[in-house]
């Protein structure tokens, strides 16, 4: 795939809607009593390959578009087998929830089954049989569940997804303790569907309810992690202006629109309002000249490779700390994120648990990139090519990276003169 540079950015753009919203409404509505509408659902491969997995247990998913319609199914048959592909967020939220249904499953990813590492451990503090072997599908035994007080480790957004849901099923209060915050789409969710559920920052304490999860229909706001994207392409090139709709601004996922802001960008949040219980704006981005900004643990996880491409265009060296989590993942992100950055001809070092980048306003270009098929690095590495002088080809860009964006759009591409 050949990216070539723009000159600036103009128009009115849409983004796909919210991949974690989606995904937890999705799994939250198949184990509720009744049926469900999801509009401006995410519907890249990880979406698709969750409601395969939940379609095992007898739940009936209909996608027409950004439309999907769930006919939920809260009595869960024992013996169950659950293949979710490439979706590791619904193994690790569905490992929870069956660990204390009473019945007996097995859960299957495409992707290593190391994905249930973080969740291990508590789960078997709540009495739960969770056997796990490399290359198998993970085995959930029949187990009764007491709840159990935990502190969350840092950025453990689905880990604390997946203990909410087995507090679904225990005896007792579960309480969770976040040393610092994280996603709280879940609990958000969660509150809305009827559960015994409490929360404040910090905090959040759930009880098993013998009248269960009540279906409701999901309005889901536009991604910020691909919003993110735009915005960097829109700051750095000058005299672009460009809105983006219906953008969710959730308080803790908006870490990337304040690093922008106070570092010297121009975002406007314009026509704030609420997608049920999410908060959502239309954001008004124009291009600004930006100091260096620190970036720190998971605040920004997902919008980290786009923040890096912004700051090759900062005026000085910015810094990106306590980020060892995306190295966890399969293709290790920063290592990914580096080499595109070094590739584009960035100033850019690696450190044990992050990067320091040199801003020199430019980025050359006139490469190819290696994207090994993540999703959040091919979108960056086209931003970062469509900033640069020369472009980029990137190699194994990520189909479901260019889902997005289906509105006006009014670019203008560079000449040779240029």
């Amino acid at each position: 795939m050949t990216v070539k540079p723009l000159n600036k950015l103009s128009g009115v753009y849409t983004v796909p809607g919210d991949k974690s919203i989606t995904h937890r409404a999705l799994i939250l509505n198949a184990l509720a009593e009744g049926s469900a509408t999801l509009r401006g659902a995410y519907t890249g491969a990880e979406i698709i390959a969750t409601a395969a997995g939940m379609e095992a247990l007898g739940v009936k998913i209909v996608f027409d578009g950004a439309v999907v319609r769930i006919k939920g199914k809260p009595k869960i048959k024992s013996g169950a087998v659950l293949d979710f592909g490439c979706s590791g967020t619904a193994l690790r939220l569905m490992a929870g929830y069956l660990c204390g249904a009473g019945v007996s499953a097995k859960l299957s990813c495409a992707r290593k089954q190391s994905k249930l590492e973080r969740i291990e451990q508590p789960l078997a503090d709540m009495g739960a049989r969770l056997v796990r072997k490399d290359g198998a599908p993970a085995e959930i035994k029949p187990a009764h569940l007491r709840g159990i007080e935990y502190t969350l480790p840092g950025g453990a957004a689905q880990t604390k997804g997946a203990l909410l849901l087995a507090g679904l099923n225990a005896e007792g209060a579960t309480v969770l303790h976040e040393p610092a915050p994280s996603r709280n789409h879940t609990e958000l969710m969660l509150a809305a569907m009827s559960a015994d559920i409490k929360f404040s920052r910090g905090r959040i304490e759930i009880k098993k309810s013998n009248a269960g999860l009540k279906s409701i229909d999901v309005d889901i706001p536009g991604d910020l992690s691909a919003a993110a994207n735009l915005i960097v392409m829109a700051t750095v090139l000058q005299g672009s202006g460009i809105v983006i709709k219906n953008v969710g601004i959730n308080r803790t996922r908006r870490a990337a629109i304040d690093i922008i802001n106070s570092s010297g960008g121009n975002i406007t949040l314009l026509n704030k309002r609420k997608f049920g219980e999410e908060p959502a704006a239309d954001l008004f981005v124009q291009s600004a000249w930006l100091l260096p900004f620190n970036v720190g643990g998971a605040a920004a996880a997902d919008e980290v490779p786009a923040l890096a491409v912004l700051a090759c265009f900062c005026d000085g060296t910015s810094v990106f700390r306590n980020m060892a989590h995306l190295k966890e993942r399969e293709n290790n992100r920063l290592r990914l994120t580096v080499n595109m950055l070094k590739a584009m001809g960035a100033n850019v070092r690696e450190t044990e648990d992050g990067m320091v980048i040199r801003g020199g306003g430019v980025l050359t270009g006139g490469c190819k990139i290696d994207a090994e098929g993540d999703r959040v690095v091919t979108a960056a590495a086209a931003v970062a090519a469509a900033v640069s002088v020369d472009g980029a080809e990137i190699e194994n860009p990520a189909e479901s990276a260019f889902i997005f964006y289906p509105a006006e759009i009014n670019s203008t591409r560079k000449t040779a003169k240029d």
